[in-house]
């Protein structure tokens, strides 16, 4: 937890502890819900369209996110998902 808030008053002081600790509760829960191999694939498949499109001289900024998300998913369809079963 970050250091006590000093400056604010004892109301303010309860408020904002009370947040932080549900804050915390909500993301230690989300804990169990998280699917890290998700993650790292979503990661991996950027860096690879990324990488096909830099190869074609394209600049994925340029591209615009619905377009890149078009490579992503036809990337994505064309590999048959292996990078989630890594």
């Amino acid at each position: 937890m970050s250091p006590p808030l000093l400056e604010l008053d004892r109301a303010s002081r309860t408020f904002t502890v009370g947040r932080r600790l549900f804050a915390r509760r909500q993301t230690l829960k989300a804990v169990d819900d998280f699917k890290p191999t998700e993650l790292v694939a979503g990661i991996a498949t950027q860096l690879v369209v990324t990488r096909q499109l830099a190869a074609e001289g394209i600049d994925r900024v340029e591209l615009g996110r619905e377009k890149f998300l078009e490579r992503t998913w036809a990337w994505k369809a064309e590999s048959g998902g292996r990078i989630t079963h890594q």
